[in-house]
């Protein structure tokens, strides 16, 4: 799947999904991240951010310093594992 296939439209934007990954990677205590774009009545998609670690209480005040506003995830939601195929990859759906 390239880049282009994963771009999320969020409210007329184009959101690299990539780009927040590596900004929430960044955050000390989060472990593996996964971003989507998953279907929204308001914002066509929003983007929504799986991860694992410890829990964040503060990520929008420490996303805003890395990422635009529109780029900012509209849910963030810790779990305990993230979906891997055999090769260690994520599972993403299509």
């Amino acid at each position: 799947m390239g880049r282009i296939d994963r771009l999320v439209i969020s409210g007329g934007e184009k959101i690299d999904p990539r780009e927040v990954e590596d900004a929430v990677s960044a955050i000390v205590g989060v472990e593996e991240v996964m971003a989507l774009g998953l279907p929204d009545p308001e914002w066509g998609q929003k983007l929504v951010v799986y991860y694992t670690g410890q829990e964040l209480v503060d990520w929008k005040e420490r996303l805003k310093e890395q990422l635009a506003t529109y780029k900012l995830p509209k849910e963030m939601l810790r779990v305990d594992r993230l979906p891997l195929d055999e090769k260690g990859k994520f599972l993403r759906p299509s």
